[in-house]
C-alpha cells in the first residue's frame, strides 16, 4: 500500500547492502523497495512506480547497464531518474552510465549521508522538470488554442462586416422610403417593409448576440453552473421566428430534457447554431426534432438536433465542425453564423463532444455532449 511517502527502488545483488542502506533510507521517510536483479527490478517496475531508482552495475545477468538501458526504452519509466552504485572508479563507466541515461554516480563504499543528499537534489529536480514539462505543454497548448482562436476570428471577420451592412442598408432603405411616402402607401406596402425592416433588426441582433459569444470563447472565468436546458432551447428557436415561418417549420421539441453542466449563454448558441443550420438545409417539408437523454454509460448528458434535409456524406460529416468545411444553402443571404467550428469550440471549453451523423433518405443529425455536474 502507497504511504504517501517518495518511493525509492534499491537494485543490488548484495543483500547486506540492500538491507543497511534501505533501513537507513526508510528511517529517512522514504518507501524504500528492493530487487537482488535486474530482471527483478523490470518486473517489480510497473508495480513499484518509483520516483527514484539506485542501481547497482556489476550484477550477475542483467548488470545495471543493460538494466538502465530497458528502463529508459520505456516511455512510461523513461523519466525516472536513475542513480549507478559501483565498486569500480572508473572514468569510462561513469561516461557510459550518464550515456545511458543516468543522473549521477556513486562510487562504493556507499556513505549514507552522501547518498541521502544526492537523491534528495535529483528528487528536486526531477520534480522541477516535470513540473516545467507541464507548464510547457500548458502553454503549447494555449498557444494552439490561441492560433486557432485568431484563425476563425479571421475567417469570421471578413464575412461579418458584409453581413452587418446587408441588414442595416435594409432598415435605413425602407426606414426612409416610409418617412418619405407614408401618407400615400397602401397598408399592405406598408405592411410587407415593416416587415422587412423587423427580418433586417432580428438578422442584426443574432450577429451583435454571436460577436459577444465569439469574444467569451477564449476566457476562463466564465460562469458555469447547472442548466435547464428547455427554456434555453426556446430562447433560440425564438431568435429563429422568421426563418422557422418562412420554412413553415414543423418543429418537435421534448416536453423536458435533463440537466446539465455549463454556461448558458454559450450553450444557448449552440442549440441556435444547430437549429438554424437544421432550418437552412431541411428537406421542402421542414422537420426538425430537438431532444436529449441521459448517457449512463458514459455518465454524460446528450442532446441532439435531427433534420430531414439531404444527407451528408461521411467525409463531410467528419469535417463540418471545421472552418474550413462549412456547407453553404441556395439563396443564403445569411451565411455570416458563428459557425459549427466555433460550436465545436464552445463545446470543448465546457469538456464536450460534437459530432453529426447522417443517413441516406433520414437526414442528419447533429450532437453535443455535455458533463452532468463539475
Amino acid at each position: 500500500m502507497h504511504t504517501g511517502k517518495q518511493t525509492l527502488l534499491l537494485v543490488d545483488d548484495k543483500p547486506t547492502n540492500l538491507s543497511v542502506l534501505a533501513e537507513y533510507l526508510a528511517h529517512k521517510n522514504f518507501r524504500v523497495l528492493t530487487a537482488e536483479s535486474g530482471e527483478r527490478a523490470l518486473t517489480i517496475l510497473p508495480h513499484a512506480k518509483p520516483d527514484i531508482i539506485l542501481l547497482d552495475i556489476m550484477m550477475p545477468g542483467l548488470d545495471g547497464f543493460e538494466t538502465c538501458q530497458q528502463i529508459k526504452n520505456n516511455p512510461a519509466y523513461a523519466h525516472i531518474p536513475i542513480i549507478f552504485l559501483s565498486a569500480l572508479n572508473d572514468r569510462n563507466e561513469k561516461v557510459k552510465g550518464f550515456a545511458l541515461g543516468a543522473v549521477d554516480y556513486i562510487t562504493k563504499p556507499l556513505h549514507q549521508e552522501e547518498v541521502l543528499a544526492r537523491i534528495q537534489t535529483h528528487l528536486t529536480i526531477s520534480k522541477l522538470r516535470l513540473e516545467l514539462e507541464k507548464k510547457v505543454k500548458q502553454l503549447d497548448q494555449n498557444l494552439h488554442e490561441r492560433e486557432a482562436l485568431i484563425e476563425d476570428l479571421n475567417a469570421y471577420a471578413k464575412t461579418v462586416a458584409h453581413d452587418l451592412k446587408n441588414p442595416v442598408n435594409v432598415i435605413c432603405g425602407m426606414a426612409d422610403t416610409l418617412l418619405e411616402s407614408l401618407p400615400g402607401l397602401e397598408p399592405e406596402i406598408i405592411s410587407r417593409r415593416t416587415k422587412s425592416i423587423s427580418k433586417a433588426s432580428w438578422k442584426l441582433r443574432s450577429i451583435i448576440e454571436e460577436l459577444l459569444v465569439f469574444a467569451t470563447v477564449s476566457r476562463t472565468d466564465i460562469t458555469r453552473g447547472t442548466i435547464e436546458m428547455h427554456p434555453i432551447v426556446l430562447q433560440a428557436l425564438a431568435r429563429l421566428t422568421n426563418l422557422i415561418q418562412e420554412k413553415s417549420a414543423k418543429i418537435t421539441i421534448q416536453e423536458t430534457f435533463p440537466s446539465a453542466y455549463g454556461n448558458p449563454q454559450w450553450i444557448e448558441e449552440v442549440w441556435f447554431n444547430y437549429l438554424q443550420n437544421a432550418l437552412k438545409y431541411a428537406g421542402s417539408e421542414t422537420h426538425i426534432e430537438v431532444g436529449g437523454k441521459i448517457d449512463e454509460y458514459n455518465n454524460r448528458i446528450l442532446y441532439w438536433v435531427h433534420d430531414n434535409g439531404e444527407s451528408m456524406t461521411e467525409d463531410i460529416a467528419k469535417n463540418i465542425f471545421t472552418q474550413q468545411h462549412k456547407p453553404k444553402a441556395d439563396n443564403d443571404e445569411d451565411n455570416h453564423g458563428l459557425g459549427l467550428s466555433i460550436v465545436k469550440r464552445i463545446i470543448h471549453k465546457l469538456n464536450g463532444s460534437v459530432w453529426a451523423e447522417s443517413s441516406p433518405n433520414k437526414g442528419s443529425t447533429f450532437y453535443f455532449s455535455l458533463n452532468r455536474t463539475s
